[in-house]
């Protein structure tokens, strides 16, 4: 065997360790000399060796030189990111390492924009809305990757895996404008403090809204949904504001040497071009939605018969979708013909709609080309302009707060005057609790769940209503209106069956729920929450911004018996002996406006 012949034995026999010696310049020449010496005759032959040292020397250089350019060669491979598979078992770690192979999340876009909270629908057949544009901009060059290295992320963002479909339904039951914001607000949560009631400038909203207000007709909503990924923004460290957006920031901030009429339309400007609110979370994926119209009277003769309507609608819409590949068996379909006979149905699909063969795995692998937002957790706008987003842009972030807050209230009447709503009630000034009844002085009339909250709203001193909309005919609170006032002597206790409405902008003072207790969750939460006295537990309440609601218990065995809520925060009511929940006016300010009464 020649030495000519050594490399390509090696290069045949061990390729890798070949390779891996010319990397680390282990293959050299004094290297070849010393093995070229092992396996050459013994001092015998010397002669004959010396005699093919030329031949050698030769071999040896063009050896060297072949070893030296492969060595370049495999380099500038070893660069290559496709090559790290054959010289690594773990490719994974590798593929961490590198930047090429990487995909981004599709239409995650939607993310770094703006929201506008009255103009939104997300049940809406088409595009949501409420989408705006572009508050933040995608900078993939400082962000980071999946845990798996797979998928890229643009810095100031989370983004996690939520792979998860179900081709059963889930179903609504919508009476009311109240209940109409409840539906949609499943797929948006928001702060929204006065700007307004939420998507009331819609014209799906306002279309839901007009179809339940008469109550001739019932709206059922069944859902499924898909879910891809998640998307959450990270307020630490915030990826950077979109350039035009700046632009705009920089114009507000100049906005404070003209006249305010013209700073308040430059304001509304802005709302309008940006929205109301950002994304905090976005959950990406796919919803398949049956919109059912159903009369009043066909509702109210299935329930006495019985029926579980919501049951039914969302055994209904799988039904309807089997022609579209959901399984279902046989025996279960007339169960529902007598619904799906009696209303009338539209299908809104917001994203991929489920596949043919109706599997939920398929369905997954579907949305993952086309996600688009399913479910958003809004933050209120002037939130953004705080010392974490806004300390390096060089404006007055803490003044143009100040005025977003002012004018936002406002906001809602310029909509109003361009006639794209109706009124501007703020959410906060109106609660609904459920599985809640209020007893004690009232006055009652037969009427339906309408004519018994419009009667309220009318009657300046009713600031709180009763009703039972899921009673049947047999039920002594059948279509049994009961009004409240906030003089009268009152208690309040959980009952399954009825809806209480609490109008917080009609009370003058306070409105007083003896032996009553709040479920729900504080605004303050401590050891230290003990008051001396009911008007210092009032007091502490008015002093914060956002308490409209006490809990207060004139008991020494409590150590904290002075609870805070806000309107966000209250869930029902129960009983409680002792104790006396009161809700606030916003009108007040200080514990002496009001007359604290006592149990009498």
């Amino acid at each position: 065997m020649s030495s000519a012949e050594l490399p390509k034995m090696l290069s045949r026999k061990e390729q890798r360790f070949f390779m891996i010696l010319v990397i680390i310049g282990i293959f050299s020449i004094p290297v070849c000399l010393i093995f070229l010496r092992r396996v050459s005759p013994d001092t015998s032959e010397k002669p004959q060796v010396s005699q093919q040292a030329p031949q050698m020397a030769a071999s040896q250089q063009s050896n060297q030189s072949n070893n030296q350019a492969a060595g370049t060669a495999i380099k500038d491979l070893l660069d290559k990111p496709q090559l790290n598979i054959l010289l690594s078992s773990n490719t994974k770690e590798n593929d961490c390492q590198g930047t090429g192979g990487k995909t981004t999340f599709p239409n995650l876009g939607y993310a770094f924009m703006g929201y506008n909270i009255l103009k939104g629908f997300p049940l809406a057949v088409g595009p949501d809305p409420g989408f705006t544009f572009r508050i933040f901009r995608p900078d993939y060059s400082n962000g980071g990757q999946t845990a798996d290295c797979r998928n890229s992320i643009p810095f100031g963002l989370d983004i996690t895996s939520d792979v998860s479909c179900g081709t059963s339904f889930s179903s609504k039951i919508v009476q009311s404008q109240y209940e109409v914001t409840k539906a949609i607000s499943v797929s948006t949560t928001a702060e929204t403090r006065l700007w307004g009631f939420s998507f009331s400038a819609s014209a799906g909203y306002k279309e839901a809204v007009s179809t339940v207000s008469d109550e001739k007709l019932v709206l059922i909503y069944s859902t499924a949904n898909c879910n891809y990924y998640i998307s959450k923004l990270k307020k630490t460290k915030p990826p950077p504001f979109d350039p035009e957006f700046l632009q705009w920031v920089i114009h507000l901030n100049k906005t404070i040497y003209i006249e305010s009429e013209q700073e308040k339309a430059k304001y509304f400007e802005f709302f309008e071009y940006y929205g109301t609110h950002f994304f905090l979370t976005v959950t990406f994926g796919a919803s398949y939605i049956h919109e059912y119209k159903m009369s009043t009277v066909n509702y109210t003769s299935m329930r006495e018969m019985g029926v579980d309507i919501a049951a039914t609608a969302s055994l209904s819409s799988q039904i309807i979708s089997v022609q579209a590949g959901f399984n279902l068996v046989e025996s279960k379909k007339s169960v529902s013909n007598q619904f799906l006979s009696s209303v009338q149905e539209r299908t809104i699909t917001k994203g991929a709609p489920p596949p043919a063969t109706g599997d939920d795995r398929t369905w997954a692998s579907i949305v993952q080309e086309t996600p688009i937002p399913t479910n958003y957790v809004l933050g209120s706008l002037e939130d953004l302009f705080t010392r974490e987003y806004m300390e390096f842009e060089g404006v007055m972030y803490d003044l143009i707060k100040h005025k977003i807050t002012a004018y936002k209230g406002e906001y809602c009447q310029f909509l109003r005057d361009k006639g794209l709503l109706d009124n501007c009630l703020d959410s906060v000034n109106v609660i609904f609790l459920e599985g809640t009844h209020i007893f004690g002085d009232v006055r009652e009339k037969t009427s339906s769940w309408r004519d018994c909250h419009d009667s309220c709203q009318d009657d300046k001193s009713c600031v709180a209503m009763d009703f039972c909309k899921d009673c049947l005919r047999s039920d002594k609170n059948y279509q049994k209106c009961q009004m409240y006032t906030e003089d009268g002597y009152n208690e309040a206790e959980s009952h399954t069956a009825m809806e209480t409405t609490i109008w917080l902008s009609k009370i003058k003072r306070q409105l007083v729920l003896y032996n009553t207790a709040v479920v729900g969750s504080e605004r303050l939460s401590s050891e230290s929450n003990y008051s001396k006295s009911i008007q210092d537990c009032v007091q502490r309440c008015l002093d914060d911004e956002y308490c409209v609601i006490i809990t207060y218990c004139n008991c020494t065995e409590k150590i904290r018996n002075c609870k805070l809520y806000t309107q966000d925060g209250i869930f029902r009511l129960k009983a409680e002996d002792g104790s006396q929940t009161h809700f606030l006016s916003n009108k007040i300010n200080s514990v002496y406006d009001i007359y604290i009464t006592s149990k009498p």
